[in-house]
């Protein structure tokens, strides 16, 4: 745990300034969003990597694997890849290395419930770890869905706003299911002598999502979309799913 207390900084210090490097050269700071996924994974590994013979933390350790490689390559063939810019970046131009940087400290706050995870005195995989694989599971494929749904609708109704499948329950189900995963990574850290200082983990990203992600997003979508959003605002649950 000492290990990955002094590597886990470091990586991620090191990581993102070449984060911030490559998004000079690509003319492009939205590359910093492929590699939110990256890091987590990178640093959650280094902290899960010498206790992986456990059943329960190996497991752990896959589906960590499973939703990064998801959500980076989702984002690098859906948008860095056709060379598109997100809006959201524009305020961040002159401070990005500051910007990358906060990322980075994000990830080392997120990722330290793997380091009380490793020093869990379990051996057997419990009923809470199972609870714990099926709700990061579900999160994994609707949070996948909820993507699909978006960029299907926006291929087919450009400029519109996307009011069906899990966007009729929320405006934000893709963040949703995503803090869902962390919640059932934090139910396997919980198990720890000191797992209850894990919730730092979904609680900031809870934090970030609900008060910097989304409000920048929401804005740029009233600038775009005009009445309609404000209607779509009015009529659907900003983040909890809601039906009726």
């Amino acid at each position: 745990m000492i290990t990955s207390l002094i590597c886990v900084p470091v990586y991620l210090f090191l990581q993102m300034t070449g984060v911030w490097l490559l998004s000079r050269w690509m003319k492009n700071t939205a590359i910093v969003d492929v590699f939110w996924g990256i890091g987590l994974v990178v640093a959650g590994w280094i902290a899960l990597w010498p206790v992986t013979q456990n059943a329960r933390i190996f497991i752990t350790a896959v589906l960590l694997l499973i939703w990064g490689l998801r959500l980076s390559s989702y984002l690098w063939f859906t948008r860095l890849r056709l060379h598109q810019h997100d809006k959201r970046y524009a305020l961040i131009e002159k401070n990005a290395y500051l910007h990358f940087l906060f990322q980075g400290f994000l990830m080392w706050v997120m990722t330290f419930m793997f380091d009380l995870a490793s020093t869990a005195m379990v051996d057997t995989i419990s009923w809470m770890d199972v609870l714990a694989f099926a709700v990061i599971v579900v999160g994994v494929v609707c949070e996948s869905v909820a993507d699909m749904q978006l960029l299907h609708f926006k291929k087919t109704f450009p400029n519109k706003v996307c009011n069906y499948g899990w966007w009729r329950l929320s405006r934000h189900p893709n963040l949703f299911f995503d803090w869902m995963v962390w919640v059932g990574f934090y139910m396997v850290c919980a198990q720890s002598a000191y797992g209850w200082l894990g919730l730092i983990s979904p609680l900031c990203l809870y934090l970030v999502m609900n008060k910097l992600t989304m409000p920048v997003t929401e804005r740029y979508s009233v600038e775009a979309r005009g009445d309609a959003y404000r209607d779509y605002q009015k009529n659907t649950s900003p983040f909890f799913p809601m039906w009726g």
